[in-house]
Formats: C-alpha cells, structure tokens, sequence
C-alpha cells in the first residue's frame, strides 16, 4: 500500500516557495520563448517587405520593358511604313524615268521628222529653183548632174539639218 506522509508547515511553505520558482521560471521560459517567436515573426515580416520590394521592382521593370517593347513595336511598324513608302518611291522613279526615256525619244522622233520634212521642203525649194535655172542652162546641168551617193545624200542632210533653225516656240538644241 501506498504510505502518506505528512508534512509539516515549513515543508509546505518551501514547497510553495519551490512552485512559484518553477512558475516563475516557467513563465521566463515562455516569455523568452515569445521574445524569440517574435523575433523570428519580425523577421519574417521583414523578409516579406523584402520580398514584396523585389516583386514590385519586378513588376515595374517588367511595365517598363512592356513599354519600351511596344515603343519599339511602334517604331518597327514605323520603320515599315517608311520601307514601302520608299519602295513605293522607287517604283514610281522607275515609271516616271521609263516615260522620260519614251518621252525623250518620242519628242527627239517628232523633231527628226520635223527637220526631215524642213529638208524636202528647202530641197524642193532648191530643186526648183535648179530646175528653173536649169531650164536656162539645160545643156551645162546634165553634163554636171550625177546621180549623188546614199552617203554623199546623208551628209548633205545633216550638214542642212544643223543650218536649220527650229520654229521660235520650239527652240531646243538637239
């Protein structure tokens, strides 16, 4: 069986005495326990300020490259533009020298016939006034008359082609 002891007052008293210092310590320990629950809590609020700066320093990086990429998007649809404009241009300059060339030639082809036919007029004027002065002088015109060579008549075309004034409104050189 179980045996009771008795204790007196002063056992009781350093009992007692005894509780409150294991109480005493026990509350030291939770509140150092605390402390340090609270330490490691501050420490992970501050470790999540930390955090949340790094996020938004992120996420503003992240705005402004979204920014600068649609600054650059913008700039490259620009760039473009500007590419078909310029091929545009290039293929209108083409057109435009390709009617210069035919124009060119066109206008030299018109002034060709235009001397050409200058010629046959000053040449009929010249052979009838010859045949004229021929008719006067008929036997001295056959002796000296030979038919001209096709390069002897070329020659003579342009050397009267170059005396040949062009009409006051189309004065050009050719």
């Amino acid at each position: 069986m179980v045996q009771f002891k008795l204790y007196n007052v002063d056992e009781i008293e350093s009992l007692k005495r005894q509780i409150k210092q294991y109480q005493t310590s026990l509350n030291q320990l939770k509140s150092n326990q605390l402390a340090s629950h609270a330490e490691k809590l501050y420490d992970y609020q501050e470790q999540i300020t930390n955090l949340e700066r790094v996020i938004k320093t992120m996420q503003e990086e992240q705005e402004e490259q979204n920014v600068d990429q649609a600054g650059n998007d913008d700039l490259l649809k620009e760039i473009q533009l500007i590419k078909r404009s310029i091929n545009d241009l290039e293929n209108d300059m083409t057109i435009v020298k390709e009617r210069v060339k035919k124009f060119n030639s066109d206008v030299l082809l018109e002034e060709i016939k235009d001397l050409l036919e200058q010629q046959q007029r000053t040449n009929t004027n010249t052979t009838g006034s010859n045949q004229r002065a021929n008719q006067n002088q008929p036997s001295r015109n056959r002796q000296m008359q030979q038919p001209t060579s096709s390069f002897r008549q070329l020659q003579n075309f342009l050397s009267s082609s170059r005396q040949i004034e062009l009409a006051p409104n189309n004065k050009k050189k050719i």
